[in-house]
């Protein structure tokens, strides 16, 4: 099972180095200063941190089970791994990689996003068809938002006023952030596209019979 990292330089496209991590490296993120990388290893539940200058694994994290998802905050301050395997969100602190806490949300969490302010971390529970929304300065689940189907992925557009949620029954949903509202709840229900009303005109009026979530 491959227990390696690659740094590829962004300009040239060309493999700079091949770093030894955990077992099955899955998600990454890098710190906004650039100065770290931190990859979860869904096969052993760590996430190996690596200074970028070096190349070097400086730190070996225990997390929870089978973490896949991670992010960085955009203040630099913190690191969230969702484990997939454990049904929670753990905490790292990014100036010295140690776990300060962590958050029980749904079951299969996998991707994550943080809001621009580092205020809140949007979580995709796949097997719950939910999203748990974290707040940063609590570390608790403030609230839970319904989505259906086998949530993914989640983007939060820069000005940080929508998420949007990848669905591997089919479509996007949209949550508008100040309310945590689902722009469509019954087209999210059905797993078909959610988007705003002012571009619902522009979806095929026949329902669209979503596939089913993979085993």
């Amino acid at each position: 099972m491959t227990k390696t990292s690659r740094l590829i330089d962004a300009t040239t496209g060309t493999n700079t180095a091949r770093i030894g991590v955990g077992t099955a490296p899955f998600g990454v993120a890098i710190t906004p200063d650039g100065s770290k990388a931190f990859v979860a290893n869904s096969g052993d539940g760590t996430v190996s941190e690596i200074a970028l200058a070096t190349g070097a694994v400086t730190a070996t994290i225990p997390v929870g089970t089978a973490p896949v998802g991670v992010a960085t905050t955009p203040n630099g301050a913190q690191v969230y791994v969702a484990n997939s395997g454990s049904g929670s969100v753990s905490v790292i602190a990014a100036a010295s990689g140690a776990v300060t806490g962590t958050i029980t949300v749904g079951a299969t969490p996998s991707g994550l996003a943080v809001t621009p302010d580092s205020a809140h971390v949007y979580v995709a529970n796949k097997g719950a068809g939910t999203v748990s929304v974290i707040s940063t300065a609590t570390g608790t689940v403030t609230a839970t938002v319904s989505v259906a189907g086998s949530p993914f992925g989640v983007a939060i557009t820069p000005d940080g006023t929508k998420a949007y949620v990848t669905n591997e029954a089919g479509g996007v949903t949209v949550i508008t952030t100040a309310n945590n509202s689902v722009a469509d709840p019954a087209r999210s229900a059905r797993g078909q596209w959610a988007f705003p009303s002012r571009r619902t005109a522009a979806m095929p009026s026949s329902p669209i019979s979503p596939q089913a979530p993979s085993r």
